[in-house]
């Protein structure tokens, strides 16, 4: 439906049942997932809103790693949420979604403010962005959107596969 008289237009579409990254083969390193969107050059304007849903799903063994998940532009987390100790689960199914929204004219360093809801994976403050807000970005180039994992430790037994992804602009 229409927001503001605005209809929500989908930039981007995506399934992926592979796109797992798996505690035991990045260990430590903070990883992007394959799925991404290139957000075009001076798209990023003054009140210009960005909807971002996940569906993730999330395999934990008995005494899992922590993970962090960040939403990106670039090389600049706009939102980070963790660290998150998820509960011990085969193969479930949760979602996010991430909020993106321009501050000013496109620009060198300009502010882009960022936030999330997703379900719960096993820590109460979860959905809470740890990055400080506006974050400064470049967005007067071309921006690589991507969503990123990190893990504490390389625990056998614990993986993240992004399944669907979907970009949509809001007005």
């Amino acid at each position: 439906g229409a927001i503001n008289g605005k209809i929500p237009r989908v930039l981007d579409l995506t399934f992926n049942a592979s796109d797992t990254l798996t505690a035991s083969v990045i260990t430590t390193t903070e990883t992007a997932f394959a799925q991404n969107f290139s957000v075009p050059a001076n798209f990023l304007i003054a009140n210009k809103g960005l909807r971002i849903t996940t569906i993730l799903e999330l395999v934990a063994s008995a005494g899992p790693p922590t993970l962090t998940l960040r939403l990106k532009l670039g090389a600049t987390a706009i939102v980070t949420i963790g660290p998150i100790t998820p509960s011990t689960q085969a193969a479930l199914g949760h979602g996010m979604e991430w909020m993106l929204q321009g501050t000013a004219a496109p620009g060198a360093s300009v502010g882009v403010e960022g936030g999330t809801t997703m379900t719960n994976l096993g820590t109460a403050l979860a959905g809470r962005n740890t990055t400080a807000q506006p974050a400064a970005v470049a967005t007067n180039g071309t921006l690589a959107l991507t969503f990123t994992v990190q893990y504490s430790a390389g625990t056998a037994g614990n993986s993240l596969t992004l399944r669907q992804w979907m970009v949509e602009e809001l007005n």
